[in-house]
């Protein structure tokens, strides 16, 4: 079973929250984890730790809500339609989110994602098909 590094949860399990949409814009939307040195006062400087995403520097706080914001999650939906052409996303109508691998026309696998709301049913699902590609 797949487990969040910084938190030792299982995706499947990971509340929304942002500690999962830091492991999602690192590992779906291919934001860099890197340190930073920034200056304090005229003699110091100090180490800190953020993602750089496309918009330049991004501060722990400053990366998109891709758990709880449905616009933020179809970002990851499109990043993900980029990575893997079979993979889709739906939900039945018992509310059970579902991810579909498809290759060929043809169902090869078929998750139940239990999530209470669509944002984080597609970020776990998109961490789910990027942690297991090769």
């Amino acid at each position: 079973m797949l487990t969040c590094p910084v938190c030792g949860l299982k995706i499947l399990e990971h509340p929304a929250n942002r500690c999962l949409d830091a492991l999602v814009a690192e590992k779906v939307m291919g934001w860099r984890r890197d340190t930073y040195y920034i200056q304090v006062g005229t003699t110091k400087s100090e180490t800190r730790e953020g993602l750089f995403g496309p918009a330049g520097i991004r501060f722990v706080d400053q990366y998109p809500e891709y758990t709880t914001d449905i616009a933020a999650a179809w970002d990851v939906v499109d990043k993900l339609n980029l990575l893997t052409n079979h993979v889709l996303i739906g939900c039945d109508e018992d509310k059970l989110w579902q991810i579909f691998d498809l290759k060929y026309g043809e169902l090869v696998q078929a998750s139940i994602l239990d999530a209470e709301t669509a944002p984080l049913a597609i970020c776990r699902a998109g961490l789910l098909v990027t942690l297991e590609i090769p």
